[in-house]
Parts: structure tokens; C-alpha cells; sequence
């Protein structure tokens, strides 16, 4: 039990010093990878890889599903794909 919380303390520090977001579960959200004309097959391939959920392709773009860690490693992985985006909010406009 004292080892329990020492480690629980620790990882609370950890999270404080180094100002992340501390969160257990990682939630999955929509993210949009921007390429070139003619890559989003290449694009499609390398998500596939990576591990991305519901990958579905666009003009000069794929939106795929993923948590807060597939977005860093999408980022530092990706080679056909400009940038990636993550949506903030959505609106419907008249």
C-alpha cells in the first residue's frame, strides 16, 4: 500500500513539473492530415501502419481517429503527409 501511493505521488509530480496534461484515459478524436494531390493513397498506407482508426480519404487530405499519442506520433512519423490538424470545435453555418 505505501509503495502504491509513493508511485501514484511520484506520477503526480512528474505531471505537475513538467506541465502535461495529466489524464489516465486518452479519449480518440478526429485529425486531419493535409498532403499533396495524389499521396492520400501513400497517406492511407503509412496511417494503416502507424495505427490510425477510421481512416477515410479526401482531396489533398485524410481524416483518421486517434488519441493525444498518435497525433505526436503521426507528427514525427509521417513523410507524405504537410501537416496535421486537429480540429477545436465544430459549427454548422447557414
Amino acid at each position: 500500500m505505501i509503495l502504491l501511493t509513493a508511485t501514484l505521488l511520484r506520477l503526480v509530480f512528474l505531471c505537475l513539473i513538467s506541465h502535461l496534461e495529466c489524464s489516465f484515459v486518452m479519449e480518440n478524436f478526429k485529425m486531419i492530415a493535409k498532403t499533396f494531390f495524389g499521396f492520400e493513397d501513400i497517406l492511407v498506407k503509412e496511417l494503416s501502419q502507424l495505427g490510425a482508426q477510421n481512416i477515410v480519404t479526401g482531396t489533398r487530405s485524410v481524416s483518421f481517429w486517434g488519441d493525444k499519442g498518435f497525433m505526436y506520433k503521426a507528427n514525427l512519423s509521417l513523410r507524405t503527409a504537410l501537416k496535421i490538424l486537429k480540429p477545436i470545435h465544430v459549427a454548422k453555418v447557414f
